[in-house]
């Protein structure tokens, strides 16, 4: 199985999720959309949504080091 996404590690940085290696923003995660298209919302300070957004950013960050796991055990 070859990769297809940045190397990790990846770290979080509040909303946005990083890859060091890379010097790149992989991810930022924003407030959920329920209209007719998908559309960019940053997460507002004190939204509802912001511990939810926050946990999916820790999530997100977590990708390569599960992938990783994932493989190993498949082995």
């Amino acid at each position: 199985m070859t990769q297809q996404h940045t190397p990790g590690p990846w770290e979080q940085a509040g909303y946005n999720i990083w890859a060091p290696g890379a010097k790149a923003n992989v991810a930022t995660v924003s407030e959920p959309y329920a209209g007719e298209y998908v559309e960019f919302s940053p997460v507002e300070i004190g939204s509802p949504n912001a511990e939810e957004a926050y946990a999916n950013a820790r999530l997100i960050a977590a990708a390569p080091a599960l992938l990783e796991a994932l493989m190993a055990a498949y082995q």
